[in-house]
């Protein structure tokens, strides 16, 4: 009896420690010279099966540069969020409900990503090269979903990642190409020539700052735009990247800047301007760390800004890859939600507006109708074939997590190659 007595108080304390972490978390090493891995957490869809081969198979791209997959997997589109008691929340919006999603830390030193033993990835281009090669990999090692359609997503700096790795996909990895379906950019830094104009543009607008901010302002722009145009990208980053925060330090809602992430609301949460503290202490927990897989000497943060200083191409353009992907016959959406300041939709408009491709002028001849969930008025949209511009009403620089019921339908237009409803039931 004593002996049963012990053997059930041990189960009692296991169920007690036992934690629910949803998803698959792994590593795949990518860079053997210094064991260098990538760190993905994968959600299988949940209303579609998983292995089909017509499930669409969806990989999402966190922006910073420098912050983690799993920040959006936990805050924005992913199956569930984490509480102030550090429990499970189901998310009905979730983006896995009809398609595999797979969350990936990159570059290194990026989230649960393993460190290089010294910096070792400053620009897009070498980012995503290790991309196409975790994806190859992955895929041979995860056949199951290797035939099934495939997307690329990302917000932020995503608008360099996104069609930087579409680019290199189309060029170099002929199996991955033949099943790229779309690409959707987020609120994203796309062409810093053509959206650094937007920061006054859109303070002044929505009458954000003073007359003399905005004319400091649009000097600064000058000067940026300039040492953009001649290729000088130290220098512009020197020069183009204070006009976001100088815009910022003169915004004022009770006593706190803007949120450059929502013009709305107050920044009261240090870089981010969110309280990220449940996710963060969620994933550093030892039973959720085992069960993802995870590397037990590394901590989890939401950006590791030691890469995000690291980048030095800032204000380069990847809008190549935005036509690559059009003149490829393949579907591109460019989203914003409407209260981003940092990335902004007048940002996004003028990069749709001047990406060169075959289609250019009867895109832009097209008009912006609007774009309703029901009897909802949800944004606009403007259409020409396979490109996309959609303006959320309602969302900032983080659309799933502001809007996500209307997130959601816009993200299964995007997988189903649908069309976006304009009239209102």
């Amino acid at each position: 009896m004593r002996t049963t007595s012990i053997v059930v108080c041990l189960l009692l304390a296991a169920a007690a420690t036992a934690v629910f972490v949803p998803g698959r978390g792994g590593y795949i090493t990518v860079e053997p010279s210094f064991d260098g891995k990538l760190w993905y957490w994968l959600f299988d869809a949940q209303k579609a099966s998983p292995t089909d081969d017509s499930t669409p198979f969806v990989l999402w791209l966190t922006g910073g540069p420098g912050c983690s997959g799993s920040l959006a997997a936990l805050n924005e589109n992913g199956p569930y969020s984490v509480d102030s008691h550090l429990k499970l929340k189901s998310n009905p919006y979730s983006w896995n409900n009809n398609a595999n999603m797979l969350y990936i830390d990159q570059p290194f030193g990026v989230g649960f990503s393993s460190s290089p033993p010294e910096d070792y990835v400053h620009n897009t281009t070498e980012a995503m090269g290790y991309v196409v090669t975790f994806l190859e990999m992955f895929f041979e090692q995860n056949p199951q979903y290797a035939k099934q359609p495939f997307f690329i997503t990302g917000e932020s700096y995503g608008g360099h990642y996104v069609p930087e790795l579409a680019r290199q996909i189309l060029a170099n990895s002929p199996a991955l190409a033949s099943r790229l379906q779309a690409m959707e950019i987020g609120n994203g830094m796309i062409d810093p020539l053509l959206q650094f104009p937007m920061y006054p543009a859109y303070a002044k607008k929505f009458d954000l700052v003073s007359n003399n901010v905005i004319k400091e302002a649009d000097n600064m722009v000058a000067d940026c735009v300039a040492l953009i145009k001649a290729g000088e990208v130290a220098q512009a980053y020197q020069t183009c990247l204070p006009i976001i925060g100088y815009i910022l330090e003169n915004t004022n809602i009770d006593g706190h800047q803007i949120n450059p992430y929502n013009r709305l609301e107050p920044c009261l949460d240090g870089s981010l301007c969110y309280n990220f503290t449940a996710p963060t202490d969620w994933l550093n927990e030892p039973a959720v760390q085992a069960a993802l897989n995870v590397d037990p000497s590394i901590k989890w943060a939401t950006c590791n800004f030691d890469v995000n200083a690291d980048f030095t191409d800032w204000t380069v353009s990847y809008a190549d890859g935005v036509t690559a992907m059009l003149e490829g016959g393949k579907r591109v959406y460019i989203m914003a939600g409407m209260l981003d300041y940092i990335c902004n939709y007048l940002g996004s408009q003028a990069v749709a507006l001047d990406v060169p491709w075959s289609g250019k002028a009867a895109f832009n001849a097209a008009p912006m109708q609007q774009w309703y969930v029901g009897s909802d008025n949800a944004g606009s949209v403007q259409t020409y074939k396979n490109l996309n511009l959609v303006f959320v009403e309602g969302a900032g620089h983080m659309v799933p997590m502001d809007q996500p019921k209307n997130a959601l339908v816009f993200f299964d237009h995007f997988i189903t190659n649908t069309a976006f409803n304009t009239t209102s039931a």
